[in-house]
């Protein structure tokens, strides 16, 4: 599945306009992201997943309209931050490539129109959203079953607490 995501991305790299494909291959974007992050005292991984939503509204994966709520969802931020972000990062990473990112948008758009089946007139008409496949963090695996684990899961191993006269971690007067 990791394969499909890079070939997706690969893919999309290389039907982007140049100044795009420059704007995402730059060290510059990361640099801005990184410091509106942290402008607003956003964690090390809240500022990888912001970077993260970047990248994908630069590669046309998902709707730069809805790059505020996504950010809002995925950083757990109150809507009015999220917006501040999304606005500082909208000034700083997405105005230079505005016109070269709309113009692919809409050929997109045009290209998934022309391409849909003539007998789902309503998939053709609704605005093109596209999201890679979020990959799922393997699961845990199963606790064992022996009889023995399962003894040693279910049996108690709270202990009486000792009490103390004088307390043991306490240094003694010199």
């Amino acid at each position: 599945m990791e394969e499909d995501i890079q070939q997706q991305i690969i893919n999309r790299l290389g039907e982007l306009p140049v100044d795009v494909r420059a704007a995402i291959e730059s060290a510059d974007t990361s640099a801005r992201v990184q410091a509106v992050g942290a402008k607003h005292g956003l964690h090390v991984d809240q500022i990888g997943l912001l970077e993260d939503a970047v990248m994908l509204v630069l590669l046309g994966f998902v709707n730069p309209g809805d790059f505020t709520r996504d950010i809002g969802e995925q950083l757990s931020l109150p809507a009015k931050d999220a917006a501040t972000i999304a606005e500082e990062i909208s000034e700083a990473v997405f105005v230079p490539v505005h016109e070269s990112m709309q113009a692919f948008m809409e050929q997109k758009a045009a290209e998934a129109k022309n391409t849909a089946a003539p007998s789902a007139p309503a998939a053709a008409t609704a605005p093109e959203k596209h999201e890679l496949p979020i990959p799922v963090a393997p699961q845990k695996p199963p606790l064992p079953t022996t009889p023995a684990a399962t003894q040693m899961l279910t049996q108690k191993t709270v202990s009486t607490p000792t009490s103390y006269k004088t307390d043991p971690y306490r240094e003694p007067p010199e």
